[in-house]
Formats: C-alpha cells, structure tokens, sequence
C-alpha cells in the first residue's frame, strides 16, 4: 500500500474534524492510523537554526499566578454538578460538550495511538487570551484534567484529557480551574517576517538591521473552515542568531500550510 503523505493526512484529519462538529453530541473523532511526525528539519541562510522540540504542551513564557483563577465549586451551582456547556468557575471559558475521541494522543507530543480518549471543546468568551487555562474535575470518583494554552477571544479548541483518561457516562462534578490570561498575543510583524513556503515550511526573515539572538514561533492545528484549534498543545519552532536582513526556512514537524495557525511569534535578546 503507498505511504499517506503528510498533506493528504492532514486533509484527512480535517475533514474527521468537520464531521466531529456536526455530530459532536455522541460522536468520537477517527483520525487516521498512520498519524505520525517527523523530527523537524531546518536549513538556513545568514542564520544558524537549533533542532525543535517537536512539541511543548504550554506555552514557556508565563506560568499562571499562584491561585488565579481557583475556586473550589462552580458558581451558582450548589451541587457543584456540571451541565454542559458549562461556564469554567473564575473565567471567560465555557466547556461546550465532552464527548469520546479517537486517534493520535497530541497532548504530549508523542502522537501515539488512543482509543476513547475523553475530550471537551472549550470556548473563549471573554476579552482577553486563555495563555494558559488547567481545568479538572471528576466523573464519579474519577479525575479529568485537561490542559489548554493559547486560546484566543472567542476561539473554540479541542482538548484531550491530558492523561488519556476514557470517555464514559456518568455524574460530572467539582470544576477546579487554574487560569492565567493575557491581553494580546504579538506576531512582533515589525521586526520579523514568517512566511509559509509552498514546498512546505516557513521562511524566516530579520527586518531590522541588528542581530536576534532567538526567535520562538508558536503555532497550533487549527481547522479554518471551522474556526477550531486542534488539542490544547502548543508547538513551538526555535530560531538562534539571526543575522541582521538575514533569513532562514524552518520545517516544524507539526507545521502543514493550510491546516496549522501561527498564534505567537516572541523575539528575545539571549539564546532561551
């Protein structure tokens, strides 16, 4: 059988993803079986470039305070159940379902093969981006906790049960949240340029006339048809010592044109 290129699984996964949102009430997502990345290649030009890692599960900036956006029950819910869509305790998210989902496991990067995996589709509502947003609470006597980074106002995203715990019926309760949000995500457009390449890729460019010791890409699956963002990991591409006017291309493992969204492009004056 001829191998699955990397477009044609992507197309794949969207379209998976289309039907999910249709029929979300009780349907599982199905992605396809040879879900698989590669370690990121790069080559440069006027810019010397460091192996990415192929995923990071949270944005590395900002941690969230020590206790924002904790509570202990739901608000105006004195049984602490969880009826969905279901307002997140202390923020501007709403959990709109949770549902059964099958396919690659993103949320820790390795993309490895799960089945029944619990996840939710979890809505921004306010004003200011999700950076970060851990939400747990239990089904019965078990414990679901889902991870999200980067979720902008008024941005849906799919979220996998960060453990990999299943999907089943029953009595949902005890939201808990930890949240810490920001007011703007930057593309730092007045510094650096990212292009994607058709052949694949991003072509990265320095618009000012000194040296950036590191530039750090963020980007997520997102599905523009649709308006969703993928798994509530965020990917990262790194750029060392890129020379004034200078450009490199980098190939992200995770990255495909038309099918990943560039949310954050940070600039810093040391090697981090």
């Amino acid at each position: 059988m001829k191998p699955v290129n990397r477009k044609t699984k992507y197309i794949r996964i969207a379209l998976i993803v289309s039907a999910l949102l249709l029929f979300l009430g009780g349907a599982r997502i199905l992605w396809p079986d040879d879900m698989q990345d590669t370690t990121p290649t790069q080559q440069n030009q006027n810019g010397t470039i460091e192996n990415t890692d192929p995923a990071e599960s949270q944005m590395q900036e900002t941690e969230p305070a020590e206790g924002a956006g904790e509570t202990d029950k739901p608000q105006s819910n004195p049984d602490n159940f969880l009826y969905f869509p279901y307002s997140v305790p202390g923020s501007d998210l709403v959990i709109e379902k949770i549902f059964s989902y099958d396919g690659p496991f993103l949320e820790d990067g390795s993309d490895k093969e799960v089945t029944n995996v619990a996840a939710i589709t979890l809505t921004n509502t306010g004003k200011d981006y999700a950076e970060y947003a851990e939400i747990t609470f239990h089904r019965d006597d078990t414990q679901l906790k889902f991870v999200a980074s980067a979720l902008e106002p008024g941005g849906s995203m799919i979220v996998l049960e960060a453990n990999g715990n299943a999907f089943s019926d029953g009595t949902y309760s005890n939201c808990v949240a930890n949240i810490a949000t920001a007011e703007e995500f930057t593309l730092s457009d007045d510094r650096v340029r990212v292009e994607e390449r058709e052949e694949g890729g991003l072509t990265v460019t320095n618009l000012t006339q000194t040296d950036i010791p590191s530039i750090r890409i963020f980007y997520k699956f997102y599905k523009y048809d649709t308006n969703v963002y993928i798994g509530g990991i965020t990917y990262t591409s790194k750029v060392t010592d890129l020379a004034a006017g200078g450009s490199c291309v980098v190939t992200p493992s995770h990255y495909l044109k038309g099918y990943s969204k560039i949310i954050k492009v940070a600039i810093y004056d040391t090697d981090v």
